[in-house]
């Protein structure tokens, strides 16, 4: 079984890569991230921003978000700086993931969905 995260756009999905990552950082400082786990699975998308073009946040995340799932212990966002939007998911181990596609034609939404495997 697998712990899901969903990421939704509109009106089309950016390139993304996921891997994974020794030390989660804050884009712009470089400053370290405190995110509770032992392993780190770092989700970018490029070009995105959590925000309009007249500033209007279109996405938000608690700063301490528990993810509350059996393979992922929180989720930070790093980065939403120069069309690059990062999140990064804690884990306790390193885990196998694979990534889906959705797609919703009459709403104009696409989701990525990312699959991490339960211990």
């Amino acid at each position: 079984s697998y712990s899901s995260v969903s990421f939704f756009f509109t009106p089309l999905v950016p390139d993304f890569n996921i891997q994974y990552v020794d030390e989660p950082i804050a884009c712009g400082s470089g400053e370290p991230l405190n995110i509770e786990g032992t392993t780190f699975l770092q989700v970018r998308f490029t070009p995105s921003l959590a925000h309009d073009t007249v500033g209007e946040i279109t996405f938000s995340l608690p700063d301490d978000f528990s993810a509350n799932l059996p393979a992922i212990l929180e989720i930070q966002q790093s980065c939403d700086f120069e069309d690059e939007l990062t999140f990064v998911f804690g884990l306790d181990e390193q885990a196998d993931f694979k990534v889906g596609y959705l797609t919703a034609p009459l709403t104009s939404i696409e989701t990525i969905v990312v699959d991490v495997e339960n211990p």
